[in-house]
């Protein structure tokens, strides 16, 4: 819960160093945001050097944090910083979240925020934000998802960050529930199984009847398994052998 007088921000920053999505609902007054579009890590840090000027200030900072000596927090990004932005590909959204808008960040997305003028009815600007992780739609955006985060999470690691998802063990998890999901679908629908049983062709005058020969055990090639699995379950199969 976030309340605050209008003219402070929270400076460009990943959310749990870039391994949570993170949802933000505006309650009272006007939010200012500024968004980057996905961006690799060299593309990230040539961005941070466009956003922080002059200043000296580590992307892997806390975007509150100006305790550390000669680390003072950058200024609002100008307009001019703006337009360098998007002449680098960097996409920048900027938009103004009203009361009662909502935004969801995806993970790994450079972002700030800024708090404006309220309403004339009220003093301070109020705002909820929270943390968490979006498993995806499709089967390329599962499998995106799941990459950024555990890359980022392998990142932080080697730099001694810490990474507020706990990626490893939500990938598990997730893993679990498909196999639990796929063993309760599979229950709940009985196979088709088709037996077949050999003919052999009648000898005589009428050619064209048959006669049923000896009763056999349907083997392997003689039985048709079909089993139809959702669209869903399959998408998530698939991210599962392709973290492998």
């Amino acid at each position: 819960l976030y309340i605050s007088p209008p003219g402070t921000y929270t400076w460009f920053h990943e959310d749990g160093h870039g391994t949570v999505d993170s949802g933000h609902l505006c309650l009272q007054g006007r939010n200012e945001v500024v968004m980057l579009r996905g961006l690799c890590n060299s593309n990230k840090e040539v961005a941070i050097d466009v956003l922080r000027g002059c200043r000296s200030f580590d992307i892997h900072r806390l975007p509150h944090d100006s305790s550390r000596r000669g680390q003072r927090i950058p200024l609002w990004p100008t307009a001019e910083q703006i337009r360098r932005l998007r002449r680098m590909g960097a996409s920048p959204s900027v938009f103004v979240l009203e009361a009662g808008d909502y935004v969801h960040i995806n993970r790994g997305r450079l972002h700030a925020f800024r708090k404006m003028t309220p309403a004339e009815d009220s003093q301070v600007c109020v705002s909820v934000a929270w943390d968490w992780l979006c498993q995806g739609v499709t089967t390329e955006g599962i499998e995106k998802e799941a990459r950024k985060a555990m890359n980022n999470a392998e990142r932080n690691r080697h730099k001694k960050i810490s990474s507020l998802g706990i990626i490893r063990t939500c990938t598990l998890r997730a893993a679990e529930a498909v196999c639990a999901s796929l063993h309760r679908h599979l229950l709940s629908r009985q196979p088709t199984i088709v037996h077949t049983r050999p003919f052999t062709r009648a000898k005589g005058r009428n050619a064209s009847t048959y006669k049923k020969g000896r009763r056999s055990t349907p083997s392997c090639r003689s039985m048709a398994c079909k089993v139809d699995l959702p669209s869903e379950m399959e998408d998530r199969l698939k991210l599962l052998r392709g973290l492998q």
